[in-house]
């Protein structure tokens, strides 16, 4: 009962989870880690008699109470990211290790120090508070996802695979497809990028944005090759072959990297791509990409009418009027 409400808490399940945790209750009273997933679950759903019979249960025995010191620090710690309160945070990982020294079986304090490694950019040090956050609880999904994530942001995606085909048999979530997506795309599997992609499309969320972001993210690491390379997969899915918005990125990639010619080329592929869409769905800053690949060409009077052609919309107080 324990295993099947902690998955339903992480496919966002709560009120699902309640009344599963509540029978094993009746069974044992004194089940710290139920009484501890039902106050997260009814946390989450603003239940609070639920929540407030679960902490009762809790103070109960010593245990109990250092559960509780977990639930605190989680709630801390979630409260901290979401206000941007560095002192709640760095609280909340006081208290983690209060718990921790108290009782070092538990899973949750190094999966939430893991996660501070992994904001600050200690990757490897996140691989390691995972391993050990998953040798206490070897299927927490949180501890799995978590970790796919470290190893693709160590450039380690061959490790990060078997990973997420581990999370998959526990909590195949759009954040579980999604880290796939990733995964295979910097692998170079095509194939399975593309049963990815389904899978991301089906449960509500926009692959092609997915793919845009990477890139931005790799083009301000000043990793352009990477982020031509991550775009450049994606036109070989059929679904995929003309989307406006990859192909705007990678004329602004490709401008960056001086390769004019080809930039033009990309962004005449994405003038076509858009002309069936309304006017006040196009990209409005397609002329002044046009005028940054043309100006170092020498090419000034094409530049002067992409120019004009995006002075016409970027008027004073207008979001396009600081690119003028």
């Amino acid at each position: 009962a324990d295993e099947l409400a902690q998955t339903l808490i992480a496919r966002g399940q709560n009120a699902d989870a309640i009344p599963i945790l509540r029978s094993a209750l009746q069974l044992a009273p004194q089940n710290v880690t139920a009484l501890y997933l039902l106050a997260k679950a009814a946390n989450s759903v603003n239940d609070g008699q639920a929540y407030d019979e679960a902490v009762a249960g809790l103070q109960k025995t010593e245990n109990g109470k250092i559960m509780g010191l977990v639930l605190s620090a989680e709630k801390l710690y979630d409260e901290s990211a979401t206000e941007h309160d560095t002192a709640k945070r760095d609280q909340a990982l006081d208290m983690f290790e209060q718990a921790r020294k108290q009782q070092d079986s538990l899973a949750v304090p190094y999966i939430y120090r893991a996660r501070y490694l992994f904001e600050n950019g200690r990757f490897a040090d996140a691989i390691l508070d995972l391993d050990r956050a998953l040798e206490r609880s070897p299927r927490h999904p949180t501890a799995l996802l978590l970790k796919a994530l470290a190893l693709n942001a160590n450039n380690r995606p061959a490790e990060a695979l078997p990973v997420l085909q581990e999370l998959v048999t526990v909590n195949p979530d759009t954040n579980c497809w999604v880290a796939l997506a990733d995964t295979h795309a910097r692998l170079g599997q095509i194939e399975e990028l593309a049963t990815d992609f389904a899978k991301v499309k089906e449960l509500g969320g926009d692959p092609a944005a997915l793919v845009e972001d990477r890139a931005a993210q790799l083009e301000a690491e000043g990793r352009l090759a990477d982020a031509i390379a991550a775009i450049e997969q994606v036109p070989t899915l059929p679904d995929y072959a003309a989307n406006p918005m990859l192909l705007r990125r990678l004329g602004i990639v490709l401008t960056k990297s001086g390769r004019y010619e080809e930039a033009l080329s990309t962004y005449d592929q994405q003038a076509q791509a858009e002309s069936a869409l309304a006017e006040d769905q196009r990209d409005a800053f397609l002329p002044i990409n046009r005028f940054r690949a043309l100006l170092p060409m020498g090419r000034y009077d094409d530049p002067a009418k992409q120019l004009e052609a995006f002075s016409a919309t970027a008027q004073p107080g207008t979001y396009q009027w600081p690119s003028l």
